[in-house]
C-alpha cells in the first residue's frame, strides 16, 4: 500500500497551484491585445454616473447553444447579460458561481425586474466532455432560463481570448481524468453588448443584482431620452 502524502504537503501543493493560476492570469490579462469592440462612433459612451466600460474585454460570439440553435451576443441586444465560463465537471467554483447567478435572477424577479430583459449564459471550455445534451441538463439544474454554450476547441480559445478568460487543463491522475484551473468572473454586459463589470468570487452576491438593476435603469432612461428627442424634432 502506498503512503498518503502528509496533509500539510497536500495543502501546500494546492496553494502553489492556485498561486500559479493567479500569476498566469495576471500576466495573460496584461499581455493580451485588446479584444474587438464596437467603434466609438457606433456606440455612445455611458453617462458619467453609470458603470464604466471595461476596456479591451468582450465582443460578439456565435456558438451552438442549449436552445437548439446558435446564439450570438447580438441576439441578446436589449438585454442585460450575465456571462460565466466553466465546465460541468468542476467540483466547486462553477457550481458556486452559477448558484450566485441563479440567486441573483430570483432576487431580481422578486424585486419586480423585467426578466424578459435579463439573460444568463454559461460557456463551457470542456467541449470534449460537455455535450449540448449534458450541458442543457446541467444549466437547468441552476435556473430554467440559463443558456449553455459549447463551441469547439478553437472557438472556445478565441472567445476566451476576447474575454481574457484563463483556463489551464490539469490531469488529476485519478478516475475523474482532468480538471481546469480557471478564472471565475461573472461578466455583466449591458443592453448594447458592452462589458461593464467583472464580478469575482469575493464580491458580494448583491453586487450582481445591483449592477443588473442599474443597467436596466440606464437602458430605460436612454430609450426615454431618445423618444423625447424624436418627439421634439
Amino acid at each position: 500500500m502506498s503512503e498518503q502524502p502528509p496533509p500539510r504537503r497536500t495543502f501546500l501543493n494546492v496553494a502553489i497551484a492556485l498561486l500559479a493560476v493567479i500569476a498566469v492570469s495576471v500576466t495573460y490579462w496584461m499581455t493580451l491585445p485588446p479584444a474587438d469592440q464596437p467603434a466609438v462612433g457606433e456606440v455612445p459612451s455611458p453617462p458619467p454616473d453609470s458603470l464604466p466600460l471595461v476596456a479591451g474585454v468582450g465582443g460578439d460570439f456565435s456558438l451552438p447553444s442549449t436552445t437548439g440553435a446558435n446564439l450570438t451576443l447580438a441576439d441578446l441586444r436589449g438585454k442585460v447579460v450575465l456571462l460565466n465560463f466553466g465546465f460541468t465537471h468542476c467540483p466547486d467554483v462553477c457550481p458556486m458561481e452559477l448558484s450566485r447567478m441563479a440567486s441573483a435572477l430570483r432576487e431580481l424577479e422578486a424585486q419586480g425586474a423585467d426578466m424578459t430583459r435579463v439573460q444568463s449564459v454559461f460557456v463551457t471550455f470542456d467541449p470534449e466532455r460537455d455535450t449540448l445534451d449534458h450541458l442543457r441538463e446541467y444549466v437547468a439544474y441552476f435556473h430554467p432560463s440559463l443558456i449553455g454554450l459549447r463551441g469547439d476547441a478553437a472557438q472556445t480559445a478565441e472567445l476566451a481570448r476576447r474575454y481574457k478568460v484563463v483556463y489551464l487543463k490539469q490531469d488529476t491522475g485519478s478516475a475523474s481524468g482532468y480538471v481546469f484551473q480557471h478564472s471565475d468572473f461573472i461578466y455583466v454586459i449591458d443592453t448594447r453588448g458592452r462589458v461593464r463589470l467583472l464580478i469575482g468570487g469575493k464580491d458580494p452576491d448583491a453586487a450582481i443584482v445591483e449592477a443588473v438593476k442599474r443597467l436596466l435603469r440606464d437602458s430605460a432612461k436612454d430609450h426615454s431620452d431618445k423618444f423625447a428627442t424624436e418627439k421634439s424634432s
